[in-house]
């Protein structure tokens, strides 16, 4: 069955992409401009890519990301701690990708308020099988497509620090100033994050 809205599984180019989503929203805050921040980071290399064409992928793939961050959140993407830094990239992860954004509240959230702290390939084999009942654009991807989309977004989760290593689901302790930031712009993309609707409530209250 078909659903009008599809997923975009675009986002086996790279994971969470820390130290260059820095660098092109720096230029951003100086230059005010995607499309130059774009040319820039191409023209300059600013990413330190290999070739010309892998250049223009990484920095279309980031800049894709950040531009789903309001300007308060990319402003302090480039002012906050290492931590948190990597929760807003995670933001506008799941702003960019709807399926990232479902698996982390339908399975990693459900999980961990119902105090199953392990997530499993099953896990997400089986959220995959779900979706794809509903959208014709999974059924059609390979078996090795769906093994890297896998990898990806379980490294993601782990450079996130959501899942440890052993993809145990890690308690998280997310500041009032980091809540008000993305309830602000976001407030439904902090159910992407394993925190209970009380420990939201008490910075918002």
């Amino acid at each position: 069955m078909s659903n009008k809205t599809k997923y975009s599984m675009a986002f086996t180019t790279g994971c969470l992409f820390y130290s260059e989503s820095l660098i092109l929203t720096e230029e951003y805050n100086r230059i005010g401009d995607w499309t130059e921040v774009r040319k820039k980071s191409i023209d300059d290399n600013l990413l330190q890519c290999r070739t010309e064409s892998s250049s223009k992928k990484m920095t279309g793939e980031i800049i894709k990301r950040l531009k789903c961050l309001s300007d308060e959140e990319l402003n302090a993407l480039i002012n906050t701690n290492r931590e948190e830094q990597c929760w807003l990239l995670w933001v506008a992860i799941c702003k960019c990708y709807s399926f990232i954004r479902d698996f982390a509240v339908e399975v990693i959230r459900e999980k961990y308020l119902s105090l199953y702290l392990e997530v499993t390939h099953d896990d997400y084999d089986n959220f995959f099988n779900r979706k794809a009942d509903w959208h014709d654009e999974l059924d059609k991807l390979s078996d090795n497509s769906r093994s890297k989309l896998r990898q990806v977004l379980f490294k993601m989760l782990v450079d996130v620090g959501i899942l440890s290593k052993q993809h145990q689901i890690q308690p998280m302790l997310i500041s009032e100033s980091f809540i008000r930031t993305i309830s602000r712009a976001s407030r439904e993309y902090l159910s992407v994050f394993p925190v209970s609707d009380n420990q939201i409530k008490e910075h918002l209250s």
